[in-house]
């Protein structure tokens, strides 16, 4: 079993991984797509992605419990241009698996997925992290 987690306090997901791995769980899903205003709004879910250094942060702090850690993610806050600079900063933390919404924060779920990226992001996956596995989700 896996746990989906969403945060933004460190020292907490640290805490948290190693009791995870204490309970028998498997992996830990980092939640960083949540594109809900009341919790992208302060800086959590989907709003980590303006917040880089924090989500690297917290990802680091998830690794303590020996845990396998993956991110669910979406293309970026605003705007779809924003992917690159945003999925190569995800990709150079060493996660097991990355999901990826092909939406943006912004976007939410009212347009359509951008279908297209999908050879850039796994060609960027390729270069960066290649043992890292690649969902896509819509």
């Amino acid at each position: 079993m896996v746990a989906h987690i969403w945060g933004d306090n460190p020292e907490y997901l640290r805490q948290m991984s190693i009791g995870l791995a204490e309970l028998g769980f498997k992996g830990i899903d980092i939640n960083r797509g949540c594109p809900v205003p009341n919790v992208a709004s302060r800086g959590k879910g989907g709003g980590l992605i303006l917040r880089p250094d924090v989500a690297a942060e917290l990802i680091q702090a998830a690794k303590a419990g020996g845990l396998p850690v993956s991110v669910k993610t979406r293309l970026g806050y605003k705007d779809v241009n924003e992917w690159e600079d945003w999925i190569t900063h995800i990709l150079k933390q060493d996660i097991a698996n990355l999901s990826i919404h092909l939406r943006t924060r912004k976007e939410m779920s009212q347009v359509d997925a951008h279908w297209e990226l999908i050879p850039e992001i796994k060609k960027l996956r390729d270069c960066i992290a290649p043992n890292t596995l690649l969902t896509m989700e819509t």
